[in-house]
């Protein structure tokens, strides 16, 4: 089964802790742009090229049927431009959201401590992580010399 860019966004979305203030802001606006379709944008496009087409008409004096059924053909695939402009920007919002997601997943992960810290005043913080069980210390050093 075939699973949408909205889809994946939102499995995401779910592993965001409860705790996470916008957790329900950005499944809601992922469910919104999951259900976008362009139409909006399309009608839009095809306002314009209406718009455009009439001016057109008026300013031609006697317009045949070669010309009204091209201005036909225009609209629809003005509109069908519009459409698929909309389906566009409705994927490159998801997209954005997704690394929003990953961005905030990744700071509820184990936090990164150089090693220079350790002993200094930001050892404190290594070493409440360290009793959090939200850190793991790994001996990395010398071998002894016996």
């Amino acid at each position: 089964m075939r699973t949408t860019l909205a889809a994946r966004v939102d499995a995401l979305a779910k592993l965001l802790p409860d705790s996470d203030l916008q957790k329900a802001g950005l499944r809601s606006r992922v469910a919104a742009l999951g259900q976008e379709c362009g139409c909006r944008l399309g009608g839009i496009f095809l306002a314009v090229g209406t718009f455009l087409a009439v001016i057109f008409f008026v300013t031609v004096e006697s317009p045949r049927m070669v010309t009204l059924l091209l201005s036909v053909v225009c609209l629809l695939a003005f509109s069908m431009l519009g459409k698929f402009a909309g389906l566009t920007a409705a994927r490159m919002k998801l997209l954005v959201v997704r690394r929003e997601v990953e961005h905030r997943l990744a700071e509820n992960e184990v936090p990164h401590v150089d090693v220079h810290q350790v002993g200094h005043q930001s050892g404190d913080r290594v070493q409440e992580l360290v009793d959090q069980d939200r850190l793991r210390v790994h001996a990395v050093g010398r071998r002894r010399v016996q």
